[in-house]
């Protein structure tokens, strides 16, 4: 795996546009997300089984990170008025929230604010379409060499400090209740 460095809190906007040129060509990148390391890719059928098998489980609900120009209602399926209410006045930020697509199964929609973490946020923005943005399970290089070897290119900062878990919501009520977690 070749690393491209990179500095979350102040990013090179070339070195982002070379992980928008990878996923746009539906490569997997390794990359640092608001709360972890995460694999992404462009968001499609085809590219869930994909990082299904190199992450070696299912992805439920389906984690997309999505920019604010996104039609974040068609892709949770259709949306009631007090739901999409109470997203405008959440998002941008770190919630991510649970939409039940049905016989699609349930999404799990981030819309990424600008910090902490700026590179996520830019590359987010730059893309023009969902990314899939799955917890790869490392916390190191060496780890993501040793578990992804087959992956061609990994994002890094060296001096990354993941974010505490941000708050879940659960829209399949209306408006949305909150999960709470037992930490």
């Amino acid at each position: 795996m070749r690393f491209l460095d990179l500095d979350v809190a102040k990013p090179d906007t070339q070195t982002i546009r070379a992980a928008v040129e990878l996923l746009e060509a539906d490569y997997p990148v390794l990359f640092p997300i608001d709360t972890c390391f995460a694999m992404l890719m462009r968001f499609s059928e085809t590219n869930v089984a994909r990082l299904t098998e190199i992450l070696g489980h299912a992805l439920t609900p389906l984690p997309v990170a999505i920019s604010e120009d996104a039609d974040w209602q068609a892709l949770a399926g259709g949306v009631p008025a007090a739901t999409a209410d109470f997203m405008q006045r959440l998002w941008p930020g770190a919630d991510a929230v649970i939409f039940d697509r049905g016989h699609a199964g349930k999404i799990l929609l981030h819309m990424p604010a600008h910090t902490p973490n700026r590179a996520f946020h830019t590359l987010v923005q730059l893309c023009d379409f969902p990314l899939i943005a799955a917890n790869a399970g490392i916390t190191t290089q060496d780890e993501a060499r040793n578990r992804f070897a087959a992956l061609e290119y990994g994002f890094w900062d060296e001096g990354y400090i993941p974010a505490a878990a941000a708050p879940q919501w659960d829209a399949t009520h209306s408006p949305p209740v909150r999960i709470v977690t037992a930490s």
